[in-house]
Order: C-alpha cells, then structure tokens, then sequence
C-alpha cells in the first residue's frame, strides 16, 4: 500500500542547462549479505544504517522497495548540509525507489 509520489508532489520540470556537479551514491543490501543495511556515500562523507533481522526476514520483513526508498530519504536527510547549494547526482541501484 502507498501513494504515488506524482500525487504528493509537484512536478518539477528538468532543466538540461545544469548538470551535477555533486554525486550521491545510495544502496539498501537485504539478502545476499551477512550485514544487511542502508548506505549512502557523498565526496568522503558516507552513512550506514544496519537493518534489524526481524526487518529482512520472515513474515514481517520490509521489500527492497521500500528499503531503497528509505535510503534515498536517508541520504537527501543527511547530505543536504553538505550538497543544498550545488546541482547534485543521485544514483540508486533501484529504479523503483525513484518512482516510489
């Protein structure tokens, strides 16, 4: 369950005349891993949030999805003293946490 983002927001429209110049790197690692968890890396500066066993396993763990889309608000929380005045990148592995 959840709202599309597009109906929450405005849309914004690109401007092709500003490229990054800061890039923000983000991941949510769930299975596959001894250390599940939610990164994020920005010029040296970097986060990581471990994910609790209950959260990736069993009848209440999250889906990637939803892990991915934490991240990105983890990452826009925490970078944005250091990335608010400059044109930022931000790369994700999951395409659905953009359209989340």
């Amino acid at each position: 369950s959840g709202v599309c983002a597009s109906s929450v927001f405005s849309p914004v429209e690109a401007r092709p005349d500003v490229r990054p110049s800061v890039f923000v790197f983000i991941d949510a690692a769930k299975s596959g891993t001894p250390t599940p968890g939610l990164g994020g890396f920005l010029r040296g500066y970097w986060f990581h949030v471990p994910i609790a066993p209950w959260l990736v396993e069993g009848d209440l763990a999250l889906p990637i999805n939803e892990l991915e889309f934490a991240t990105f608000e983890i990452a826009i929380r925490t970078f944005w003293p250091v990335a608010s005045d400059v044109p930022a990148g931000l790369f994700s592995g999951s395409l659905a946490s953009y359209f989340a």
